[in-house]
């Protein structure tokens, strides 16, 4: 029997599913829109061409979860929910437990586009598949995690490039003081103005 894909088996809104190959039962999968099987694909399709040692981002909301991809559709991570908890300030308390693991690819999805980002490999040259993996593994259980110097994204990078890096985190500094820089402007222009206007009124 010749195998289709992508195909839909129905569009109810609450009861759909998706067809990735009709000739794999597993790749049956539930889905609640068109948006969710356009997810589904993708992320199939990213984790068809992951390589070992690879790095995934995965693309949340208001921030990215990194991972290292070590085969099988298992990822070397920092686990926890620590990011979001750090962002949102909710239960400062838990960041703490944050922990670094082994994980199903498909289970730390959640609601995000995961996405293959070597791009750093453009200014830095990426270790040896091997070292890679060892450093990944090596890390596995420890749970020194720290938002500023040590998240997710530091631990990926460290694992592929020997280096901590965290472009997230520099953004977020730099927005930081172009907003302090903002209302630090904004301060003196309302003091100028009202020396301004009082030297008018005298």
């Amino acid at each position: 029997m010749e195998c289709s894909s992508n195909q839909v088996l129905s569009e109810d809104e609450n009861d759909s599913f998706v067809v990735i190959n009709e000739c794999d039962l597993k790749d049956y999968v539930p889905v609640s829109s068109a948006k969710e099987v356009q997810k589904f694909l993708h992320n199939k399709q990213v984790l068809s061409e992951l390589l070992p040692g690879d790095l995934i981002e995965f693309k949340r909301n208001l921030y990215s979860h990194w991972a290292i991809y070590i085969g099988n559709s298992k990822i070397v991570h920092f686990s926890g929910n620590e990011t979001r908890l750090a962002i949102s300030g909710v239960q400062l308390t838990e960041i703490h437990k944050a922990k670094i693991n082994i994980d199903n690819y498909w289970d730390i999805l959640e609601d995000s586009y995961a996405f293959r980002n070597n791009l750093f490999d453009k200014i830095l040259n990426p270790l040896p598949v091997e070292e890679i993996l060892i450093r990944a593994y090596s890390k596995v259980g420890e749970s020194n995690f720290s938002i500023f110097s040590n998240n997710c994204e530091h631990f990926a990078k460290y694992c592929r490039y020997g280096v901590n890096s965290s472009d997230q985190i520099m953004k977020f500094i730099k927005f930081g003081n172009s907003v302090t820089k903002s209302f630090r402007d904004l301060k003196i222009k309302c003091t100028n103005l009202i020396n301004f206007n009082n030297d008018q009124v005298q």
